[in-house]
């Protein structure tokens, strides 16, 4: 199965995004993993929240549920795509692909080339940078930084 994992906190900005962006994965072969920060019942009292999370499971989406006390919502969002073959239902031979709700993927360019021998592909048209690094003041030449999306791995390799 070819998986595409999006994550998000309450923020709107980003919530609001999450049923097109699974809803374009869908179209581009991925079953959308929706991680969502928060308890369901968080979710599914506010209305607007409640909206996102009906249309994304009307696209497809299968969704997991993530809190952790004390730390930063956006954090979460952002590192549980990480962890996502640790997710239940996912096998060792799945394929995940990470994303972000609000980069939509419109084309097939990403995650359409399988790699030949390859464990992992990133699908980042400026994922190398040849310049310095400006996470660390530009001391490391070139930044060795790859963004988390659109990288696609066998969940066995995640």
């Amino acid at each position: 199965m070819n998986y595409a994992v999006i994550s998000t906190d309450s923020n709107l900005d980003y919530a609001f995004l999450v049923p097109f962006a699974a809803l374009c994965l869908r179209r581009r072969g991925f079953t959308p993993l929706l991680i969502l920060v928060g308890t369901p019942e968080q979710w599914l009292d506010d209305p607007r929240l409640r909206l996102v999370l009906e249309r994304s499971r009307e696209v497809g989406a299968k969704i997991h549920f993530v809190s952790i006390p004390g730390a930063k919502t956006a954090t979460v969002a952002q590192c549980s795509r990480l962890f996502a073959a640790g997710l239940p239902g996912i096998r060792e031979g799945d394929v995940i692909l990470s994303s972000d709700v609000d980069m939509l993927v419109l084309g097939p360019w990403v995650g359409g080339v399988e790699p030949s021998g390859q464990k992992v592909q990133s699908y980042f048209s400026n994922a190398y940078s040849s310049g310095p690094c400006p996470h660390d003041g530009g001391r490391t030449n070139p930044c060795p930084c790859l963004p988390i999306c659109y990288i696609k791995a066998p969940a066995k390799t995640w």
